[in-house]
């Protein structure tokens, strides 16, 4: 576990039809910046060919 690398998104900022009316979130997870704004840690190659 690398605590500097913990991180996240909102639950609600990605349009994922959840499940729940009220979730249950705890102060970390409300803390979160939205999808739109997040600046990912991790690099994408394109993938396999």
């Amino acid at each position: 576990y690398a605590p500097d690398a913990d991180t996240g998104i909102r639950w609600d900022s990605f349009g994922f039809d959840w499940p729940v009316s009220e979730p249950t979130l705890s102060e970390r997870d409300l803390g979160f910046q939205s999808f739109h704004v997040f600046d990912s840690p991790f690099l994408f190659d394109g993938g396999r060919e």
